[in-house]
């Protein structure tokens, strides 16, 4: 509770600072000042978990976000985001779990110039392939350096992110022998995202992306050189929308040559009375395809019991309905297989089982009530039936779990 208070005691007075830094900023003409953020509290159950028989179980999870931008000019920029997450309920010494989400600075020298440093989300696209994971507590940042060119067409985002640092100290400078040990090498993420915008040049094809990255570590023993470029589609025309996206991936990974991975995902939905939406979504990865950061809750299930991991093949019938300016709902049901008899069971919760390729059946319901331009009330239920290979492995009991989410933005 302590810890709690102290964030927000924190968070408090860091909002009256920065009112007072904004207030001062516009009789000075000094540094502008500007914050958002959230605070978010989900209650949980869940039965079953992972198909595995359990008795019912519930939680209640908060999460506070905030955004603390600085512009001491109009091409300079540093946000500093701390976020805390914590569990109910949980012993006093981890009831919060408070850190820097995000921290980093932006220089834009010109106007198709701009450089952000420092720890930041990388979401591109779709979010199959960079995504910063929202649904999850914790979400996903990463250490980088990122550069983005712009012109009329569109954009071209070059990057670099630190995925594994080993450090220099004496801790792993010294071996057991006592003399000086080498230092591992670091594990990098090198990447090249490609946007164009084709909405004036077609009439049904809005934008393209391409994109390539570089997993890279240089250890003997585990070394890694995986490439890996793909493309995204994204168009429509009329009412119907639709977009498509390929990536192959090859090279050695871990010390294991001659990896080649293969993702083929495509979505198509038609909009009807100006505000409802039914569509399609087909996934498809082969066995060697190797997932970059997780799922993100809007693709394979909101259940998250399946992953853009490899040897998985999913369809999918979505649709959304706005039923008034406050209420929306969705429905969503999936159907996983394995992409081969012999491969991994791309869940969480299989093991490797020959012979039949069924992973489960999903069905997710969502129910979203904005009572306030700011303020979000969420009711989601998702239901996993499990077949095949996940009841080979032995977990045939039906998952299931319900939230009820709250979502104040500022």
């Amino acid at each position: 509770m302590k810890t709690c208070l102290r964030f927000f005691i924190s968070a408090f007075a860091g909002v009256m600072a920065l009112a007072s830094v904004q207030s001062f900023a516009a009789d000075k003409g000094g540094t502008a000042a500007n914050f958002s953020g959230h605070m978010r509290t989900r209650f949980e159950m869940v039965d079953n978990q992972n198909a595995a028989k359990t008795k019912w179980g519930e939680q209640f999870l908060n999460r506070a976000r905030v955004n603390m931008d600085l512009m001491p000019m109009d091409s300079l920029k540093v946000r500093i985001t701390p976020q805390a997450n914590w569990q109910w309920s949980t012993p006093s010494a981890n009831k919060a779990n408070l850190y820097l989400y995000e921290g980093w600075m932006s220089w834009m020298p010109s106007d198709s110039v701009s450089l952000w440093v420092g720890r930041q989300e990388i979401v591109y696209g779709k979010k199959r392939i960079f995504t910063a994971k929202d649904w999850s507590q914790e979400g996903a940042t990463h250490d980088s350096a990122r550069v983005r060119f712009s012109y009329d067409m569109g954009t071209s985002d070059l990057f670099w992110v630190k995925l594994d640092e080993n450090q220099i100290n004496a801790e792993n400078q010294i071996n057991a022998g006592g003399s000086v040990a080498k230092r591992a090498p670091d594990t990098d993420l090198l990447a090249l995202y490609n946007s164009f915008n084709l909405s004036e040049q077609t009439g049904f094809l809005n934008s393209a992306d391409v994109y390539a990255t570089l997993l890279l570590n240089q250890a003997k023993a585990s070394k890694t050189n995986y490439f890996m470029v793909g493309t995204l589609l994204d168009g429509g025309m009329n009412d119907f929308d639709y977009n498509l996206e390929f990536a192959g991936q090859f090279g050695k990974i871990e010390g294991v040559k001659s990896q080649k991975g293969l993702l083929a995902a495509a979505e198509a939905g038609y909009t009807f009375m100006e505000k409802h939406r039914i569509g399609v979504e087909g996934v498809y990865t082969n066995s060697e395809w190797r997932d970059l950061v997780g799922t993100d809750h809007a693709h394979l299930g909101k259940a998250d019991l399946v992953k853009f991991e490899s040897g998985v093949m999913a369809l999918a019938a979505k649709t959304k309905f706005q039923l008034s300016n406050e209420f929306d709902a969705a429905v969503d049901g999936w159907y996983f297989m394995k992409s081969k008899k012999d491969g991994v069971n791309p869940s969480t919760f299989g093991e490797r089982t020959a012979g039949k390729r069924g992973v489960g059946f999903e069905i997710d319901l969502a129910v979203g009530y904005n009572a306030e331009d700011n303020l979000r009330f969420d009711l989601g239920y998702n239901l996993f039936m499990p077949n095949g290979s996940t009841k080979l492995s032995g977990f045939s009991a039906t998952s299931s779990d319900m939230h009820v989410q709250g979502t104040l933005k500022f």
